[in-house]
Formats: C-alpha cells, sequence, structure tokens
C-alpha cells in the first residue's frame, strides 16, 4: 500500500503531548450547541461523524504525521497500525446512521458530552524534530509552494481534525525541519516487526447515504487499491473538489488523475441544464490542476457519482463534447455503485 501523508490538529498543546507521550492520537466528537437539546442534534452529528470518518479512512499503517497545535508544528510521526474504534464504542461508532443513534440517544449524547477520544491511531516518532511555527507553513501556502493544504486552513478549516498532505507538499515542510533541526535524531521504527491489527472501522455506504458515508467508503476503497487520495481538496482560491484520485511513479510523474463529485440523494442532478453548471465548476477546478501537482497534466477524468439523475439523462449526456478543457473523459455512477454511463 502506498504512503500518505497527514496534519493533524490536536486541540491544545498539551494534549499533543499526551498524545506523543502515549503514541496514540485520540479523535474525538465536536461538541453539542449548548443552546439546544443534544437529542434534537443526533442527525447532525451523524453527518459531522461520517465527515470525521472520512477523513480517517485516508489513514493506514506506514502513514507519516505531521502534528499541529496553538500555531505549532511537530513531527515527524509514523503509523504503526490502523486507527481503531475504542472498544468501549464499538456500539455506536460501528452502526452511524440516525436510527442507531436516535435509539441509542442517551449512549451518544455521553459520549460526546464526556469528550471521549472515539478513534486511537497508533503512531511511533521517527524523527525527534521540536516545534516549527505554523506561519511558516502557510508562507508556502499563500506562495503556492504547498497546494495541497488550503490558505483557508488557518480560519474556517483550522478545526477540521485530519488534512491530507499530498508528497511534494510533505517534503516540503520535512525539509522546513531539517533545516531548522539538522541534527535532529532518527529512531529506527520496524513495522514489518509490528503485527498488523485489522482495523473495525467500517466504511459501508449506510441507508442514509451521507455525501460524507459516500466519501468514507470511496476514500476507504481507493486507499486499499493504492490509489493516491486527497478529499474535499483545495483547487483555487476557496475551491473545493470532493474527491481527487491519480497514481503516481517513483519519480513523481502524476497520471490517471481523476476529479470525483458527490451528490446524496437530496442534492441529485434534477435537468441537465443544473448538470452543464456543474460541469463547469469542474471543468475551472480541473484547471488548477497543473498548478496543484506542479506538472503539465495529459488529461483528466471527471467522475459523477449519484444516487439518481435526471428524466432524460441518457439522450442529454450523448449531446456531450469532450474534451471539456482538459476533461477528456467523464463517468457517471449510480448508488450503489455502478458505472451507468461512460462518455469518451
Amino acid at each position: 500500500m502506498n504512503t500518505h501523508y497527514h496534519l493533524i490538529n490536536c486541540d491544545t498543546l498539551s494534549i499533543l503531548k499526551n498524545f506523543i507521550r502515549d503514541g496514540e492520537i485520540g479523535i474525538r466528537m465536536p461538541p453539542f450547541n449548548d443552546n439546544k437539546n443534544p437529542k434534537d442534534q443526533i442527525d447532525s452529528k451523524v453527518r459531522m461523524c461520517w465527515d470525521i470518518f472520512a477523513d480517517i479512512a485516508r489513514i493506514k499503517k506506514g502513514d507519516y504525521v505531521f502534528l499541529h497545535s496553538e500555531g505549532r508544528i511537530i513531527g515527524l510521526f509514523v503509523v504503526i497500525n490502523d486507527p481503531f474504534i475504542v472498544n468501549d464504542f464499538v456500539n455506536i461508532f460501528s452502526n452511524i446512521t440516525k436510527e442507531h443513534w436516535k435509539a441509542n440517544s442517551q449512549e451518544v449524547i455521553d459520549i460526546i458530552a464526556n469528550r471521549n477520544f472515539i478513534v486511537k491511531i497508533p503512531i511511533a516518532k521517527v524523527i525527534d524534530y521540536d516545534f516549527v511555527p505554523m506561519s511558516i507553513i502557510f508562507d508556502y501556502i499563500v506562495k503556492g509552494l504547498i497546494t495541497s493544504l488550503p490558505i483557508r486552513l488557518r480560519y474556517e478549516d483550522k478545526n477540521k481534525t485530519i488534512k491530507g498532505i499530498m508528497r511534494k507538499d510533505f517534503a516540503i515542510i520535512n525539509n522546513i525541519f531539517k533545516n531548522f533541526f539538522p541534527n535532529a535524531v532518527h529512531v529506527d521504527v520496524d513495522l514489518s516487526r509490528i503485527p498488523h491489527k485489522p482495523t473495525n472501522i467500517k466504511y459501508d455506504i449506510e441507508e442514509d447515504c451521507y455525501e460524507k458515508n459516500l466519501e468514507a467508503f470511496l476514500v476507504n476503497y481507493f486507499r486499499r487499491n493504492d490509489f493516491n487520495v486527497l478529499n474535499t481538496v483545495p483547487v483555487g482560491y476557496l475551491k473545493m473538489v470532493d474527491l481527487l484520485t491519480w497514481l503516481e511513479t517513483e519519480d513523481r510523474f502524476i497520471h490517471y488523475v481523476n476529479i470525483w463529485e458527490l451528490k446524496s440523494d437530496k442534492t441529485h442532478y434534477k435537468n441537465f441544464n443544473l448538470f452543464k453548471k456543474e460541469m463547469q465548476e469542474i471543468q475551472n477546478r480541473s484547471s488548477f490542476l497543473p498548478q496543484f501537482f506542479n506538472q503539465n497534466l495529459i488529461s483528466v477524468t471527471a467522475n459523477f457519482v449519484a444516487k439518481r439523475y435526471w428524466d432524460n439523462f441518457d439522450q442529454d449526456t450523448d449531446k456531450l463534447i469532450l474534451p471539456i478543457g482538459n476533461i477528456n473523459k467523464i463517468n457517471f455512477y449510480q448508488i450503489p455503485l455502478n458505472l451507468i454511463k461512460e462518455v469518451m
């Protein structure tokens, strides 16, 4: 399985240091809104949970992690086993549906109110770097040298616990650390001597089928099948795509690039005109990819996944003329995930 890279935000420096001491990063749910009854927030918490699990799905044994808190970043850590749900909370978090959570609402409320860590990510330090100011990383983001972390990370994304980093950006951040700490001690961590523990996290598509549920399923699928994958990907100022997948050679040549646009049942494509507007947005986002990858791209495939499409879908999509910008292929998938149309 190919290596992925992550920046994980911790609530406080004290908690971050506890994670390092314990060799496990803890992930927990956001707290309830104090102005509302917790039982009335169950639906939104199910959605938030899938948002968290979509990010966790990207993390596998052998990945590398930087930790961040209070304007400081520290590294470098390796993931020594797949993330897992803490045993006490398996009942709730192995069945993330409105029906199950409402039937067990008090247990859900207690877990969230008590700020319990529901998922643990086992880690070990591989280079004993000290802290580097996060402001230095932001300078690289603003200059367009680091492209897989968004500019808005400083603001509204700062509480998003896990952010994916592509390999070229990881190398930049790691070089910053090397320049600050040229004599940092390297720690030998032999992953082959650490027995693999299969995760107890389920990434099935549930009946509720939120977009983030679908995203978690696909992220896990792509990781298991040796694709590079990022979710909630910055492609231009304040612009995102749901998923971006690609293959990368050892000499960092990027190919087989795919943009994925995911829609839940409530946001399905209602007609061809709405889809064409969506297609224009995807084309605009794809035009940023050469800058994102720092490489001229031959082609991009656009993939649309929805529960259903409009009535005259087949006839209308026959009218599409490709390429559209650098998109020279379009795939349409329907939930459950079967390919219903391929436009060349």
